[in-house]
């Protein structure tokens, strides 16, 4: 199975992360942004059944979502984002490690 879900509508690119789904697992993907990729929070809004934080990582917004119903997912409204691409590989590598 694949730990990572890419979709792609327009301009915005969805980074699903499979397995990693839970209300607890969101701040474990926002610690791992602000330590692996130097991300900085700029703003922090927490619902009943969803959650939206928005980094900046060099100089591009990087938006994490949970929902109770669609688990934890990243999204980028840059096309071909270069950082995407990082994050996609570098999270399912550390996924797929024991």
């Amino acid at each position: 199975m694949t730990n990572i879900t890419r979709i792609r509508e327009g301009d915005t690119t969805e980074l699903h992360v499979n397995g990693v789904e839970s209300w607890d697992d969101f701040e474990s993907l926002a610690k791992y942004l602000q330590n692996a990729f130097n991300a900085t929070i700029i703003e922090q809004v927490d619902g009943v059944c969803t959650r939206t934080w928005r980094f900046r990582i060099s100089g591009e917004e990087i938006t994490l979502k949970h929902h109770d119903e669609l688990g934890n997912y990243f999204i980028c409204n840059v096309p071909e984002s270069e950082l995407v691409s990082q994050i996609m590989c570098d999270l399912d590598r550390r996924l797929d490690s024991p």
